[in-house]
């Protein structure tokens, strides 16, 4: 059972949490606040939001994976054992219809770019990348080296990096 206040959770519980932090429903979340502040920082103009809210739910995915190999290691079991889990709450979060019918297609294609984003060699860091990369999801041309849109992106998958990490790293997880 999962406790904030003697701090420890099973893996399943975890696991859960994260799957709520993709739909943007854990505790604490404000997916409205979260757009309007990064369409008020952003330079893309205008920002469709349903765009927006796709493409921030399999960036928050990635940061998932990302995050939980940053603490345990990429090939370590509890990094696998704990990916499994949240593999498994958003395989149900598909079959009730609170994720599209495709998303585990578009995440394994957005996976892909975004782990070869994270391999690309840059003077900036692998968060920069990423954030072009989704910044280019939502609309920047491709290739292009305006910061203006690309660094709310980076903000962006920095927080979500930092909560995911930051939850692993405070609660004692129940292998």
């Amino acid at each position: 059972m999962f406790s904030f206040l003697e701090k420890k959770a099973g893996v399943d519980e975890i696991a859960s949490v994260l799957a709520l932090f993709v739909l943007g429903r854990a505790p604490g979340m404000n997916d409205d606040d979260e757009f309007n502040r990064f369409a008020g920082s952003a330079g893309f103009g205008s920002i469709d939001r349903s765009l927006f809210d796709a493409e921030r739910r399999y960036l928050r995915a990635f940061a998932i994976d990302y995050g939980t190999a940053m603490v345990f290691g990429v090939n370590d079991v509890k990094t696998n054992v704990i990916l499994d889990a949240f593999q498994m709450h958003t395989l149900a979060d598909v079959r009730t219809g609170k994720l599209p019918p495709d998303f585990m297609d578009s995440l394994t294609e957005r996976f892909a770019i975004y782990a070869e984003a994270v391999n690309t060699p840059s003077a900036i860091g692998p968060h920069y990348e990423v954030a072009r990369v989704f910044a280019e999801y939502l609309g920047s041309p491709a290739g292009s080296l305006d910061p203006f849109p690309i660094v709310p992106c980076a903000i962006l998958f920095c927080s979500y990096i930092k909560l995911v990490t930051s939850l692993l790293k405070s609660i004692a997880i129940q292998f």
